[in-house]
């Protein structure tokens, strides 16, 4: 039997997201009744001196309109996990729950383990991070089942027992991994970073040797590890994918344990919340543009009934954002800066938004146009009924030089009318040639 400190350690977090449609307020205090609990206050103490203090009063919000309201539910039970033909013995250790404002709602479910052979780790993780809805495990009993049940709590009336429905963005939970090795562990920096991506990538197999043809092509490890790698210190390296962060460390895991998950409770899940919000906003700009046409009439309606458009109500959401939820610099150190840049890269938020910039100037461009196109159109009404209203004051004019006479006032009255609506369309025909 092998040694405790020969074995790898994991502590992985899956994570999903949904949107809450029901009063998030509400359904807070009922989660209070079915085991949840508001996270400590000393969890937000940890990381004061690290992080800038309006960045760490967001993450840590009181309620879902002030920043992030989180919630936890402990478990630490043993948890069987079985998968490629093999029983995996872990432990699931809580739940948590992270309510953003935009009825954002990110959660957790935190998963240790111990292993000799970090191939388990991935075989455990692909298996886990793909909710399947039809088995009655340990894991749907434990994480799944009380998750849904707080899905059922907020999302309201159109709650569906659906388990997939815990995962809106995507097919498969994302995941923020820290592994740390045996001190003995002894490879290259070729072997370390080719393990660092079998690792955050869930390979079949972790297998550091370079000349099997299975693995990943030397030119895109090299630009992987170029553009999404994190290394500061010899002891660890970090991953950042599109749905994995993976940090990979050599020694005692307690020592940095709290740094490490300053990582993932206030840099990854923060990125997350602007990931999906970001996203959800793109889609959801782009089909206002396509039914947001309307007509002058329309127009006129809603400047009299002082209503905004659905552009405008987004573009005003995105401005609350953007001042409440956003934040140039989130740490006093450069570290944590530095994971925060690759996270984000990853994630590709700065690609999001950058899009919705894109789409925020070209909706704004198109609503400029529109308004001109309404604009002209009214004027050309406004100056027909002032033509006519000259006619008419003509007309009377006519009729009473007329001495009375119906019928000569009719003749110089629809003579007037004809000259004027030849002149009208003459003019508009020689400004279209």
């Amino acid at each position: 039997m092998q040694n405790r400190s020969q074995k790898h350690q994991l502590t992985a977090f899956l994570c999903g997201q949904f949107t809450a449609l029901g009063d998030p307020e509400r359904a807070q205090l009922r989660l209070l009744d079915h085991g949840w609990d508001w996270e400590p206050d000393a969890v937000r103490e940890l990381y004061r001196d690290q992080y800038v203090p309006d960045f760490v009063d967001y993450c840590f919000g009181d309620d879902s309109s002030g920043g992030c309201a989180a919630l936890y539910r402990p478990v630490d039970e043993p948890l069987a996990v079985t998968c490629d033909g093999m029983t995996h013995q872990a432990r699931l250790k809580e739940l948590k729950l992270y309510i953003f404002p935009h009825r954002i709602v990110l959660f957790s479910i935190e998963i240790g383990c111990e292993s000799p052979h970090l191939g388990d780790f991935t075989s455990m993780m692909r298996h886990l991070r793909r909710i399947h809805d039809e088995a009655d495990d340990d894991f749907n009993r434990l994480a799944i089942d009380p998750l849904m049940e707080a899905y059922r709590l907020l999302e309201g009336k159109n709650y569906s027992p659906d388990r997939s429905k815990l995962i809106e963005h995507g097919n498969k939970m994302r995941l923020f991994q820290i592994i740390v090795s045996p001190e003995r562990l002894q490879l290259t920096e070729q072997q370390r970073d080719l393990t660092l991506y079998q690792l955050g990538s869930l390979a079949p197999e972790v297998s550091p040797r370079e000349d099997d043809l299975d693995n990943v092509s030397d030119a895109y490890l090299e630009r992987m590890m170029g553009n999404n790698r994190v290394s500061v210190f010899k002891r660890w390296t970090a991953l950042a994918l599109n749905d994995t962060f993976t940090l990979h460390a050599n020694g005692e895991k307690n020592n940095y344990m709290t740094e490490w998950r300053g990582f993932f409770r206030l840099l990854y899940i923060h990125s997350l919340f602007q990931k999906y919000y970001l996203s959800g906003l793109n889609e959801r700009y782009h089909s206002t543009i396509v039914e947001s046409e309307e007509n002058w009439w329309k127009t006129v309606k809603r400047i009299c009934r002082r209503r905004v458009t659905p552009i405008e109500a987004l573009t005003q959401e995105f401005q609350i954002y953007n001042s409440h939820g956003c934040f140039n610099r989130v740490s006093y150190n450069f570290m944590p800066l530095e994971v925060d840049r690759a996270i984000d890269r990853g994630l590709e938020v700065n690609d999001e938004q950058l899009q919705l910039n894109e789409m925020l100037q070209s909706s704004h461009n198109y609503i400029q146009e529109r308004n001109n196109s309404q604009t002209k159109a009214l004027l050309v009404a406004i100056s027909i009924l002032t033509v006519f209203s000259a006619i008419c004051d003509v007309c009377d004019l006519a009729f009473n030089a007329s001495y009375g006479n119906d019928k000569i006032f009719y003749i110089k009255g629809i003579t007037l009318s004809v000259a004027v609506v030849l002149i009208f369309f003459f003019i508009l025909i020689r400004k279209r040639h």
